[in-house]
């Protein structure tokens, strides 16, 4: 009867059980872990402590669920949950603790390649289908002893365990386009961590969003992985139904401010709470009745002046108490056991009004203080972003040489960085070009872009300079003036204007729009060179197509009259520029903000910076030299020239034999793209260091 309206529950969330049942076993880890942790703790430069004496065991071919109160408006701060796996893993240095891996005294940051790590949000790029997602994951972090036929049976192994058989060739979808189901993305990014084959894996959150059928079967799914490969699985969870919370082995519950209120076996939990105080009634949940009591909200049977923060006192006195060889208890029973465990322990534990007297005033920081702790906060934030830094700087160095002379990872050698930037350029075009609405879209904009400057530059049109006899009679302060040559160069000007605006909303997307994809991967060991190059290798099409687009666009009303090749050779220079501008912003502001911040960047370089208003010979001669090689690396200004001086020595006139105007030099033609091609190999630079050093902790 209970099977058969879990399937009924399950139908109604669109989970096939066809599918769900045809599982097949999964192979065993060669390499299990059993990871014991004693006192950790992370107190911060500003002497805040938000963790402290952390103790407990992750056991291979077991699941653990972690959990504790969040913050809220009855809650100054949460219980530490993310920070505990953080410390664990070594993502954040710990400042108290040891970990032992398999009974020795080890780091887990040592084996990074064996852990895996599924966040909250179901980060993966949703243009992509399941399989190619997980062939992907797969190709990037499995051994590079693997052929191509042991990965895809690996991969063909996980989707079946994870019964997506039948959504395997299915594109994850968005908001836009629709795709797989809301259960079945969160099986995708398990999945992801899965087909890398770790030895640990952490979750954080993997029923958030989910009803409470496929939680269930979420977590059900992550027991089976343990019991079948010996797999050490701990999951960050929140609110479990009953049936979910019995899908975990152990529970670590940690109170506010980061401290143990219970760690151990998950069916003990109610009895070291029953003796204690605290008895869980039949019809309540026992997870949330444990989040209540640790929240502060469910009075103790024994103590009126019971405080959440005395539960951590408790436990540290639980090793008298073998509550787990124990049957259930009553509430006498339990009184009495509490009446014999204050003989046996410290006398002073839980006398009356000792809590009060034990725990410590509050800390009231006074103006100087405050202040000599807020700049010890970011001196130490400065010192542990730069020793970060160095250490992976000096990874990266130690990897390379290990690669010159052949030596093999010994946790793990993973394909080098010429395969990744292979299987990167390949996720990287179907991603871009799979689909056509988005590549049409992007064509359009770049032809109405090149079409309204086409109309706004119509009349721009070329006057010589006026006979000199004639000049003599012109007033004074117009005779200069009278000479030159007026070809409005503001056409250029606003060539470089649109081509900006049109590549920088284009290219905006590519590293803004999946950051957090990139700070996942970087976080799971991928190297950040062979991404990059990927990107922009990929990319090439879009500009040169993007200002083939714009240029035809442009030349529809605008009465040019160099060769049209000449109109798309800057044109081309100056959307590979607006490409590499809209990485970098994309790299350093939100992807919310970087409509308005390409606007300023396009405004500044195209219009301040071009040299035409202020006029490129006033800054030259005018301006302290100083500040005139801002003008030097603005690559529209070297455009406008190049331009300029196509245009001028395509008219029938004598000035094309004559002194440039404006500081420019009719030989400078070739020298014009030379320039801004090194602009661009700048602009890249910045850009892969954006990419690199800012939202560090997101990459780790």
């Amino acid at each position: 009867m209970r099977e058969r309206k879990r399937k009924q529950e399950l139908d109604l969330v669109g989970i096939d059980m066809s599918h769900v049942g045809a599982k097949t076993e999964l192979s065993k880890l060669t390499r299990t872990f059993d990871i014991e942790f004693e006192n950790l703790g992370l107190k911060l430069a500003n002497g805040i402590e938000i963790m402290k004496g952390v103790t407990g065991t992750l056991r291979s071919g077991r699941t653990c669920a972690i959990m504790g109160p969040s913050g809220d408006c009855r809650l100054i701060s949460g219980a530490g949950k993310t920070t505990f796996v953080t410390l664990l893993t070594g993502k954040v240095p710990k400042t108290t603790g040891t970990v032992h891996i398999n009974g020795k005294p080890d780091e887990l940051s040592n084996y990074s390649k064996l852990i895996g790590y599924v966040p909250q949000e179901d980060i993966m790029i949703r243009e992509l289908t399941v399989r190619d997602i997980l062939m992907h994951s797969a190709r990037m972090r499995l051994p590079a002893s693997w052929d191509y036929p042991t990965v895809k049976r690996k991969v063909n192994e996980i989707i079946s365990f994870l019964g997506m058989k039948h959504v395997a060739h299915s594109i994850i979808g968005n908001e836009a386009e629709r795709g797989i189901s809301g259960g079945q993305r969160k099986r995708v990014n398990i999945g992801m961590e899965l087909v890398a084959e770790p030895s640990v894996l952490f979750l954080d959150e993997p029923t958030s969003g989910l009803d409470s059928s496929t939680a269930f079967e979420v977590c059900k799914n992550l027991r089976e992985i343990a019991q079948h490969q010996g797999l050490t699985v701990a999951a960050v969870i929140h609110s479990p139904s009953p049936a979910t919370f019995k899908q975990f082995d152990d529970f670590l519950l940690l109170g506010k401010g980061g401290r143990v209120v219970y760690m151990g076996p998950r069916e003990d939990a109610i009895r070291w709470f029953d003796f204690i105080g605290f008895t869980c009634p039949p019809e309540e949940s026992p997870s949330d009745f444990f989040m209540d009591v640790a929240s502060g909200f469910v009075a103790s049977q024994y103590d009126p002046a019971f405080q959440p923060s005395d539960l951590f006192e408790y436990w540290e006195q639980q090793s008298n108490f073998k509550y787990a060889n124990q049957p259930k208890m009553t509430i006498e029973q339990a009184k009495l056991a509490k009446q014999e465990f204050l003989r046996q322990s410290k006398p002073h534990l839980f006398a009356e009004g000792s809590f009060k007297s034990a725990r410590k005033p509050h800390d009231y920081y006074g103006f100087t203080n405050y202040i000599a702790a807020a700049l010890a906060d970011i001196i130490g934030s400065v010192y542990s972003y730069t020793k970060d830094v160095v250490l992976e700087f000096s990874e990266f160095c130690l990897t390379l040489i290990y690669i010159i002379i052949q030596r093999p990872d010994p946790i793990r050698q993973r394909r080098n960085v010429i395969w990744q930037g292979w299987f990167l350029m390949k996720r990287a075009y179907h991603q871009t070009y799979r689909t056509l609405n988005a590549t049409l879209v992007d064509l359009a904009l770049n032809f109405s872009a090149g079409l309204f400057i086409s109309v706004a530059i119509q009349k721009f049109t070329f006057l010589g300079a006026n006979p000199q006899g004639l000049c003599y009679y012109a007033p004074l302060n117009t005779y200069y003036d009278c000479q030159r040559t007026l070809i409005s160069r503001e056409a250029g000007m606003f060539i470089s204007l649109g081509s900006l605006f049109a590549g920088i909303s284009v290219a905006g997307n590519t590293f803004g729009y999946e950051k957090v994809v990139y700070w996942r991967d970087a976080a799971s060991g991928m190297s950040t060179i062979p991404y990059y190059i990927a990107k922009v290798i990929v990319d090439i099409p879009r500009v040169i197509i993007g200002a083939i687009m714009f240029s035809v666009a442009l030349v529809m009303f605008f009465p040019y009259q160099q060769s049209f090749a000449s109109v798309l050779s800057v044109v081309i220079a100056l959307y590979f520029y607006a490409f590499v501008l809209g990485y970098a912003l994309s790299t350093a502001v939100p992807y919310s903000k970087l409509a308005v911040y390409g606007t300023g960047v396009a405004l500044l370089w195209a219009l301040v910076l071009s040299g035409v208003v202020p006029d490129l010979w006033d800054v030259k001669t005018s301006y302290p030299s100083s500040i005139q090689w801002i003008w030097d690396i603005s690559a529209p200004r070297w455009a406008i020239e190049a331009f300029w001086i196509k245009e001028i020595q395509a008219l029938p006139f004598r000035e094309k034999n004559g002194q440039a105007d404006h500081f420019y030099n009719f030989n400078e033609y070739n020298l014009c793209f030379q320039n801004i091609t090194k602009i661009i190999v700048v602009w890249h630079i910045l850009a892969f260091l954006g990419l690199k050093l800012f939202d560090r902790v997101k990459q780790k």
